[in-house]
């Protein structure tokens, strides 16, 4: 290598380390803050929906699993995607932002609350799907059900894929 290189590179590369773990860590810290009441709010969801629409009561239930996790994830991702636009703000290069709360106090200020749900609709209608899906097998094993477990496996991470791609293109 040349001199010039062992000069200039190392101290260049540490900073710019540095610089991105920072912003890493700055962002994280907004997930830290927000995924836990939305995970309990989750589950809570979940299971209250699913004892509403009869999903606890004996035997098999998915259609009554399914709306329970939509349901569970329409809250959630009410939580999370707030959560989101803070965390992808301040993981931008060059972000405006200092932390998590001069994120949120100049993005409510300058742009309304309705900067942070603009992707809310295409979240949960992408989320819904996949989660009525990816309950099924953990349903099922929960009833004890193996064969359906492995069934509604391998199904349900088929149609999360083939429903999934054509929003993709």
């Amino acid at each position: 290598m040349s001199k010039w290189y062992d000069q200039h590179m190392p101290s260049h590369s540490e900073h710019y380390v540095s610089k991105h773990c920072e912003k890493h860590v700055q962002a994280s810290s907004t997930l830290f803050v927000f995924c836990r009441p939305a995970h309990a709010l989750y589950f809570a969801t979940y299971e209250l929906a699913k004892q509403g629409l009869g999903g606890n009561e004996a035997g098999h239930h998915p259609v009554a699993t399914a709306v329970a996790g939509s349901i569970a994830t329409i809250v959630n991702d009410g939580i999370m995607t707030p959560s989101d636009v803070v965390k992808q703000r301040l993981q931008v290069a060059n972000s405006p932002y200092k932390g998590m709360m001069d994120c949120i106090l100049r993005v409510s200020r300058e742009e309304g609350l309705a900067a942070f749900f603009k992707s809310y609709r295409t979240t949960v209608s992408l989320w819904c799907k996949a989660v009525s899906y990816m309950l099924q097998p953990h349903q099922a094993s929960v009833i004890g059900l193996p064969l359906l477990t492995w069934l509604s496996g391998s199904t349900s991470i088929a149609w999360v894929w083939i429903s999934w791609l054509p929003e993709q293109l």
